[in-house]
């Protein structure tokens, strides 16, 4: 597992995740993963990471605003 910094990746869509993901680790990144808003603002105060990516159009959460 890697030990660099992390990332909270909140998306719902497997395929997007799944890029993001794989294109995160190789380099060092430890990443959380949530399916939605609710959970990625859990995991955001539980894991407290380094950076948080996004999806903007999640079904629970407006990300906009």
């Amino acid at each position: 597992m890697a030990s660099g910094p992390t990332v909270l990746l909140i998306e719902d869509y497997d395929d997007n995740a799944r890029i993001m993901i794989r294109s995160l680790e190789p380099h060092g990144f430890r990443i959380f993963r949530a399916m939605d808003g609710e959970t990625g603002l859990r995991l955001a105060i539980e894991k407290r990471p380094d950076i948080i990516l996004l999806d903007l159009g999640l079904p629970d959460v407006e990300g906009q605003t």
